[in-house]
């Protein structure tokens, strides 16, 4: 089991670069402490498809 650290240091965020808002934060993982990177991972592999459609659709569409 891992040992928590007592140390009061607040985390920093690895996206934003300030202080981590924990309970507050859509992919931080209070059974893990730390952000859950694969959330974000995850997340971009359903966005990829999406934003490809939306680019194919606007190259069909005539520029005037």
């Amino acid at each position: 089991m891992r040992k928590k650290s007592n140390d009061n240091k607040p985390k920093i965020c690895p996206l934003l670069d300030e202080n981590c808002i924990q309970n507050g934060c859509a992919i931080y993982n209070e059974m893990l402490e730390r952000c859950e990177i694969s959330l974000l991972a995850y997340n971009l592999f359903l966005l990829a498809p999406a934003t490809k459609q939306n680019l194919d659709a606007e190259s069909r569409i005539p520029r005037q």
